[in-house]
């Protein structure tokens, strides 16, 4: 199916653990570990994308400790868990106990502690961790290196915005020597780490092979309007990494990428979590899903009422909740919200009127189309 869209190239993030399991990540439970299987599932994905022609990017989507304290590099960090009851008579307001705040507190502790000097930031590495990650990344390039659907690899994904650049810099370039040592041929795509073309200034890896940076535009999180101003913001974005491969001497590709107008979508910004000031949106509600997608079988799946949010395994034994999550309700989980655009023709069409000239020069320059693969590991 993704083949016969004109798509070329599949992204598939994985986690570190898959190589050497830590933590909660190797704990046995009823005889297994909550990873197993994780390689031959991206094996047999490799495979499939091998049979229809499609090109990889294995994306190290997530690190021990955090590369930048949310859920999608493995752990969400750090969460502070409120531990009082909100009485509602002594006059005191308290987040009711079992809840907990993570986005003021948020912070990472990969290969640096996201509290770091920059200053003296060399000499604050975290060596365990560094060891761990340039161990993972070697066994990945040995495992896969000469497999002949695997186009590149991307040594981390949207690491934390004030991650010392220097810091920085120093895994990139050790990352890419066991690349070009055991796969030369693949393709080096690094994060951006939401700074642009930042990381390749000072003359960074300039004239270095077989490299590019990964930015990830997303219109859910920036601000709404008429239907003309995602087609700005879009074309925008092109004359913006233009701009970054004439300074940098380095290619730009959008490694992720959605047409979501919101952050509506249950769980995406964190199970239960909220961050402050989304969603903009005003979110439809619909009955969770559950076995059957049947509306009898919700108290099977979901916490009853007392616990007051959905989507918590009925197993859990301390009820997760961010104090921030009001988009939740029992037995009911937030969609995408439904905007009618003023400018949309019947049936769903754009308006000619609406779509400026820029859209024409997008659609005649060459670009490579990069998929996300999602599968879980």
């Amino acid at each position: 199916a993704i083949a016969r869209t004109g798509s070329t190239h599949v992204r598939i993030p994985v986690g570190d653990w898959m190589w050497e399991p830590y933590d909660v990540y190797d704990q046995v439970e009823d005889g297994v570990r909550c990873n197993d299987g994780a390689v031959d599932e991206l094996n047999r994905a490799l495979a499939l994308c091998a049979k229809h022609g499609l090109k990889v990017l294995l994306d190290m989507h997530a690190w021990i400790g955090s590369q930048n304290g949310l859920d999608n590099s493995g752990e969400t960090k750090f969460v502070v868990w409120a531990s009082k009851f909100d009485s509602g008579t002594s006059g005191e307001m308290y987040a009711p106990k079992g809840t907990f705040e993570h986005w003021a507190h948020k912070g990472w502790d990969w290969i640096i502690n996201s509290t770091a000097d920059w200053g003296i930031a060399m000499s604050l590495i975290n060596q365990k961790h560094w060891a761990h990650s340039i161990r993972v990344i070697h066994k990945v390039v040995q495992m896969y290196g000469k497999h002949p659907s695997v186009w590149g690899l991307s040594p981390v994904n949207e690491v934390g915005a004030w991650t010392p650049m220097d810091v920085l810099r120093k895994f990139y370039w050790e990352a890419y020597g066991h690349v070009r040592h055991g796969a030369p041929h693949w393709i080096f795509v690094m994060d951006s780490s939401f700074r642009g073309g930042e990381v390749f200034r000072d003359d960074f890896m300039r004239g270095c092979p077989n490299k590019a940076v990964d930015k990830h535009p997303y219109h859910a999180w920036a601000p709404w309007g008429q239907v003309e101003t995602y087609y700005k913001r879009s074309c925008g974005w092109a004359d913006e990494n233009v701009a970054i491969e004439e300074e940098v001497d380095v290619p730009v590709i959008a490694g992720e990428w959605s047409l979501a107008m919101d952050t509506c979508a249950m769980w995406l910004l964190g199970f239960n979590d909220m961050q402050p000031g989304e969603p903009r949106a005003i979110c439809d509600m619909v009955p969770c899903p559950c076995a059957g997608g049947e509306s009898n079988t919700m108290g099977s799946c979901y916490l009853g009422t007392e616990f007051s949010m959905p989507g918590l395994p009925r197993s859990t034994r301390r009820k997760a909740c961010s104090a921030r999550s009001a988009r939740a309700s029992p037995g009911r989980c937030s969609v995408a919200a439904r905007v009618r655009w003023p400018c949309l023709a019947p049936r769903g069409r754009v308006d000619d009127h609406a779509r400026p000239q820029a859209d024409r020069r997008l659609q005649s320059r060459p670009r490579l189309v990069l998929l996300e693969l999602s599968h879980r590991v």
